[in-house]
C-alpha cells in the first residue's frame, strides 16, 4: 500500500472490513494458525492512563484497550456506518427520547448477563464521576436513563440529539457487582473480544481472546499492546520485526520503511485537523485583527508540500475534514499574506510585533513539532516573536485544561464517532480547554446542531457554526492530520481513519 507519493483524497477513505462487530471472518488454515501462535503486537505511541471506561480518553491509548475488552451499544464501524452492537435496534420516541433494543446473548467473562438493569447502572455511575473523560462528559446531556422490560433502555436527553446514537459508540459499560470490589482503572472484567492478562500503564497491556465473547473470536488469540512513545523505538521495532503495527510514524521515517521488503506502509486521512487554539484571556489574541494576522502570516501550503510530502493539504479553515457530514464546501484554506498580517497587526497596535508563547505536546502529531519549528519562523518574519515550548504530551494537555495555558497551543481533535457538532464543541464556551469569550453567535449554531430535531436543521446550524470559526479566527487552521502507518507484511491491518487502534482489525495475511 504504497501511497506515500499521491496527496490524499476521498479514494483512500474506502476500506474492507465487517460491517458489523460480530460479522465473522474467513481465513485460511495457516493463517488461522498464525493467529492462535503468533503474539499481536501493535506499539501505542501514549502511556495508559486508565482502564476505567469512564476515566480513559485517549484513542490511541488507553480508550483503545478498553473497547478491545468492553463493548459499547454501537459503534462507528471502518466504513464511518453506525451499527448495533450491544443493541439489535434503536428508535425516537420522543424528539428527546431514544430506546434502545439489547441483545440477550451477552454475558461479561464472569457469566454475568448484560442486561437494561446493567445499562442504566453504568451510565447512572458515569454521569455521577467528577472528572470524566470528555468522551463521558459529553453524555451529561441525558436527563435520565430508566431500563424498560424486555431489555430495553430508554434514555431521556435534555434536549434533542438526532446524532445521540452515534455519541454511545465511545461508551463502555461495567459488569455492577464486580466492579464494587475491584478497581477498573487497573484491572477489567468485560463483554469484548479479548479479555485483560496484565496492565502496566509505562509498558502496555496483555490481552487473550475472550470464551465469552458472543461474536466470532478475533484473529489473534493473544495480545500485545505495547507502549512505544519514542518514534525512533516504533521505526526501529518495525524493522526488526518485534512489532506488527504502528501508527503515528513521523513522515521523514516513512522512506526508511518503504524500503524495508518485510513492511507495508502506508496513509490514510483522519478525522482531525491540526489547530492551534487561542487563550484570548492572554492580550493581543482577545483581538480578531491578531488572529487572522497570524493566520495570514502562516504559510500552509508551503508545509505541506516541503514537511509533508504533499500527503495532506491546507485546512479549509475549519475543524472538520471531508470525512465529517457538515464539511462546509464553501470554505477555503486561509492565504498566505504576509503584508496583510502586517497591516492588520499596525492596526491592531503592534506594528513592531510582539512576544508570545507556543506550546507544543512532543510526539503527539505526526511531523508537527518540525512543522511548529517552521511556524516560529514564518511568525518572526511579520514581528510576532513566538518562543516555541516543546513539552510532554502530558503536560501539554495539563496545561491546556487551567488557567496555566499559553496564548498559542498546538491541537488536533477528534472525537470518537466523528459527529461534526461534537467536534466543533472543542472550540466553545463549554469546552474545558476555552479560555476567554466565545463568540455568541458560534455556541448558539453549535447548541443548535446538538439539538437540532432533523438531520438539515443540524446541518444548516454546523455550517453556521465554521463559517462563524472562520470569520472570527477562532484558531489558526492548518493542515489535516495525516494517518501514517506501517505493518508487518505478516499480518493485514484494517487501520481506522479515527484513531481507534483496535487488535480485531487485524488478521494474519
Amino acid at each position: 500500500m504504497k501511497t506515500l507519493s499521491r496527496p490524499l483524497t476521498r479514494r483512500f477513505v474506502c476500506a474492507a472490513g465487517a460491517a458489523h462487530a460480530f460479522a465473522p471472518r474467513r481465513a485460511s488454515a495457516q493463517a488461522a494458525s498464525y493467529g492462535q501462535t503468533h503474539t499481536l503486537v501493535m506499539a501505542l505511541p501514549y502511556a495508559l492512563l486508565s482502564l476505567d471506561p469512564a476515566v480513559a480518553g485517549t484513542l490511541r491509548a488507553d480508550l483503545s484497550v478498553v473497547a478491545s475488552i468492553y463493548t459499547s451499544l454501537t459503534r462507528v464501524d471502518n466504513d464511518g456506518k453506525l451499527v448495533g452492537v450491544l443493541a439489535k435496534s434503536w428508535s425516537r420516541s420522543a424528539d428527546n427520547v431514544w430506546v434502545f433494543d439489547l441483545r440477550d446473548d451477552i454475558t461479561f467473562a464472569n457469566g454475568v448477563k448484560l442486561d437494561a438493569g446493567v445499562v442504566k447502572w453504568n451510565m447512572d455511575r458515569i454521569l455521577g464521576i467528577k472528572d470524566a473523560s470528555w468522551i463521558v462528559a459529553s453524555m451529561r446531556q441525558i436527563g435520565r436513563v430508566t431500563a424498560l422490560a424486555g431489555d430495553k433502555v430508554e434514555f431521556t436527553l435534555k434536549a434533542p440529539d438526532v446524532e445521540f446514537p452515534r455519541r454511545l459508540a465511545g461508551i463502555f459499560f461495567l459488569e455492577p457487582e464486580w466492579t464494587r470490589t475491584n478497581n477498573p482503572a487497573v484491572s477489567a472484567m468485560g463483554t469484548g473480544p479479548y479479555k485483560l492478562i496484565s496492565f502496566n500503564p509505562e509498558t502496555g497491556v496483555f490481552l487473550e481472546s475472550s470464551e465469552t465473547y458472543a461474536g466470532a473470536p478475533p484473529a489473534f488469540r493473544k495480545v500485545n499492546m505495547r507502549v512505544v512513545v519514542d518514534t525512533a523505538a516504533r521505526v526501529n521495532g518495525l524493522k526488526a520485526g518485534e512489532i506488527d503495527t504502528a501508527a503515528v510514524i513521523d513522515v521523514q521515517d516513512l522512506k526508511q520503511l518503504e524500503e524495508d521488503p518485510n513492511l507495508i506502509v502506508g496513509v490514510k486521512p483522519t478525522t482531525r485537523v491540526q489547530i492551534i487554539r487561542f487563550n484570548t484571556l492572554i492580550k493581543p489574541m482577545d483581538d480578531v485583527r491578531v488572529r487572522k494576522a497570524i493566520n495570514y502570516a502562516i504559510n500552509k501550503e508551503a508545509i505541506t508540500k516541503a514537511l509533508f510530502r504533499g500527503l495532506v493539504s491546507p485546512a479549509a479553515s475549519q475543524l472538520l475534514t471531508t470525512l465529517h457530514d457538515g464539511y462546509n464546501t464553501d470554505l477555503k484554506p486561509w492565504p498566505y499574506d504576509p503584508d496583510k498580517a502586517k497591516q492588520l497587526l499596525a492596526e491592531a497596535g503592534y506594528p513592531n510585533g510582539f512576544d508570545v508563547e507556543m506550546v507544543y505536546g512532543k510526539g503527539t502529531y505526526v511531523g508537527a513539532e518540525l512543522a511548529a519549528q517552521v511556524v516560529v519562523g514564518q511568525l518572526a518574519r511579520v514581528g510576532i516573536r513566538a518562543k516555541l515550548n516543546i513539552i510532554p504530551a502530558s503536560l501539554h494537555a495539563q496545561r491546556a485544561a487551567t488557567d496555566q495555558q499559553a496564548a498559542m497551543t498546538w491541537f488536533g481533535y477528534a472525537d470518537t464517532a466523528t459527529v461534526a457538532s461534537e467536534t466543533l464543541t472543542y472550540l466553545g464556551s463549554t469546552h474545558n480547554q476555552t479560555r476567554g469569550p466565545v463568540p455568541a453567535a458560534y455556541d448558539a449554531a453549535v447548541q443548535a446542531a446538538r439539538s437540532a430535531l432533523t438531520t438539515e436543521a443540524e446541518m444548516a446550524a454546523v455550517k453556521t457554526a465554521t463559517q462563524v470559526a472562520a470569520d472570527e479566527a477562532m484558531a489558526v487552521f492548518l493542515w489535516d492530520l495525516p494517518q501514517t502507518f506501517a505493518e508487518s507484511k505478516k499480518v493485514v491491518w484494517n487501520i481506522r481513519r479515527d484513531d481507534w487502534t483496535l487488535p480485531s482489525d487485524v488478521r494474519p495475511a
